[in-house]
């Protein structure tokens, strides 16, 4: 309910486009990883005043095991330390909604192969930009999305972090 309460209007675009600011919004095995590199070493010397949300851990699943492997405790203490990454770990979805009104482009590099993705529907509703994989069903989820954006996450790491550098500048001109 509360993303049905978010009214897109030229002026929560024009705040959105002000701060353009990114959120990742998934369990961390979804491409959490890529995005991290891509961020810290790619993005941040094009954008360096970039914010970057991260609403991720295994908690949504009871999974909190997960969270305690250094693989994903370090994905955590990176987004942590960083100066511009906020993390937030899972938040309710009245947080996320307030969240994502304000955030200008949803980033989701997904390596799962995702029948039906509700973070994506949330940041539709929110008026964000969608960068996404074309993994799965999320080319027929969002293909009547004018906003969104997908990629081949099979291409090496250079021509999909050059894909994903390119749809954020249009999206950040």
């Amino acid at each position: 309910p509360y993303f049905e309460e978010i009214e897109i209007t030229d002026n929560l675009i024009a705040n959105k486009m002000r701060y353009k600011s990114l959120i990742y919004a998934s369990t961390p095995n979804r491409g959490l990883d890529l995005l991290l590199k891509y961020f810290t070493t790619k993005l941040i010397k094009i954008f360096p005043n970039i914010i970057l949300h991260v609403c991720s851990d295994f908690k949504i699943y009871n999974l909190k095991k997960f969270d305690e492997e250094p693989y994903y405790k370090n994905m955590y203490n990176l987004c942590k330390k960083h100066p511009n990454i906020v993390y937030h770990g899972t938040i309710s979805s009245k947080e996320l909604s307030k969240l994502m009104s304000n955030t200008l482009i949803l980033c989701y590099p997904n390596t799962y192969i995702e029948t039906n993705c509700i973070t994506i529907t949330q940041a539709i509703m929110s008026g964000n930009y969608i960068i996404t994989s074309d993994k799965g069903a999320l080319p027929e989820t969002t293909k009547d999305i004018e906003n969104c954006f997908l990629f081949n996450i099979n291409e090496n790491n250079d021509i999909w972090m050059d894909n994903f550098t390119e749809m954020i500048q249009k999206i950040m001109k």
